[in-house]
């Protein structure tokens, strides 16, 4: 039996991102699974990423002329891999990640019911 809780739907997706954290160099990195409260990194040099509870920004390529810039906590670090949450999106970058999502899961109306949930949590 699984011992996963997470409460929203990750989807796979790769692509190209820039990291940037407390005054470091922003490091080239890959997306590698993102949900609406959160992103999964890789490609960070060994030891060279930022550590659980710091705060980073990230900007997402999604095409040539689209992006997503967003403020990030870490969640974890390990190896190569950065976990982190959202702390802020821009509408328009919450715009593209809602499509992204559907459009990957093939079910808008989950992305919905989780945005909804994410918005107005149950107590």
């Amino acid at each position: 039996m699984s011992e996963d809780r997470r409460q929203f739907q990750r989807v796979t997706y790769e692509c190209p991102a820039m990291l940037s954290w407390g005054g470091h160099e922003p490091l080239a990195v890959e997306v590698e699974n993102l949900s609406l409260k959160g992103v999964l990194l890789r490609g960070l040099p060994e030891g060279q990423g930022p550590r659980p509870g710091q705060s980073a920004q990230l900007e997402v390529s999604l095409a040539p002329d689209v992006a997503m810039s967003m403020a990030l906590e870490v969640a974890f670090s390990s190896e190569n891999r950065v976990g982190a949450r959202w702390v802020e999106i821009d509408v328009e970058g919450m715009t593209h990640l809602r499509r992204l999502l559907a459009l990957n899961l093939g079910d808008a109306e989950q992305v919905d019911t989780e945005l909804a949930h994410m918005l107005h949590p149950r107590t």
